[in-house]
């Protein structure tokens, strides 16, 4: 079946706007990444993440043994 020119500008058009939602995607990534070593936020984030998953492991340790 041979496609027709709106069938193909549409699916053009589509992997556009993917590319530029994956390029937006990244772009905001590496910014907050940044963000976050300029003021710090990036060890206080990785010590709350730490610290939930201490918090949790007990949690899950007395899941597990009751099954």
């Amino acid at each position: 079946m041979l496609k027709t020119t709106q069938q193909t500008d549409a699916a053009t058009a589509a992997r556009r706007s993917s590319s530029r939602h994956s390029e937006t995607l990244i772009y905001s990534a590496l910014f907050r990444k940044k963000f976050a070593k300029v003021f710090g936020l990036d060890t206080k984030a990785h010590k709350c993440i730490q610290t939930c998953l201490e918090a949790e492991s007990p949690q899950v340790n007395i899941a597990v043994a009751d099954f």
